[in-house]
């Protein structure tokens, strides 16, 4: 009874095992997607960039957008991941009813005539239950462990794809940079650069300090472009 009912437990387990690493392949993007979305909202170093153009409401947008793909996500794995785990509860239930059954039909009939065969038989039924869930969630860690590395492999296997330069090629040698009377203001913003005048000569090193907001990003952005 013990085995063929923990067998059972473990068919169903390993279906299970399978659907929550679908769900998890598939919902990845999302969660990383909602999870880069709320760093970009509530972390402080993004305030200022979230401030002074109108990504705020960008990537609310987008946030919202991952937020609804993955509830479609759980809405569809719902019923077929319910029914397992109820399949697997009901199966736990019927295998421990069953071992009483079958100790209350040997004591009517005689064949467990002593409390000590008793419990010899509850000890080994037990032993042999926990021994063979142990199986069970080693097997599942390596199905898992399995899905994740196909994950990673596949991660891996993505080719390497650089866009091709259309600007000027970089001279050779030290290069210095240098802005000159320059001004720039983000779409929908009050915040601008007015007229910023700036060199940076071959070797030398700099430091832009400044509270949140002030424009450090926006002269790095106007320096790289």
């Amino acid at each position: 009874i013990v085995v063929v009912g923990t067998a059972a437990q473990v068919l169903v387990s390993l279906r299970e095992v399978k659907l929550n690493t679908a769900l998890s392949r598939e919902s990845m993007e999302a969660n990383r997607g909602i999870s880069y979305g709320a760093r970009m909202l509530n972390e402080r170093q993004y305030a200022a960039d979230m401030k002074v153009s109108s990504m705020g409401q960008y990537v609310l947008g987008w946030v919202d957008s991952y937020i609804q793909w993955n509830k479609q996500l759980l809405v569809r794995f719902f019923k077929p991941r319910t029914v397992t785990t109820l399949l697997s509860n009901v199966l736990r239930h019927l295998t421990t009813l069953g071992t009483i059954a079958y100790v209350v039909v040997g004591i009517s009939s005689g064949k467990i005539g002593s409390v000590g065969d008793y419990a010899a038989l509850i000890a080994a039924s037990t032993t042999l239950s926990s021994q063979l869930n142990s199986l069970f969630s080693v097997v599942s860690g390596m199905a898992q462990s399995s899905a994740q590395a196909e994950q990673a492999r596949e991660l891996f296997e993505l080719p390497n794809v650089i866009e091709p330069s259309t600007g000027d090629p970089v001279p050779a040698g030290p290069l210095s940079l240098e802005l000159k009377n320059v001004s720039f203001a983000y779409p929908e913003s009050d915040f601008c650069l007015k007229n910023l005048s700036l060199k940076i000569s071959p070797g030398e090193k700099i430091g832009v300090v400044g509270e949140n907001g002030v424009g450090k990003s926006t002269i790095a952005v106007n320096l790289a472009t």
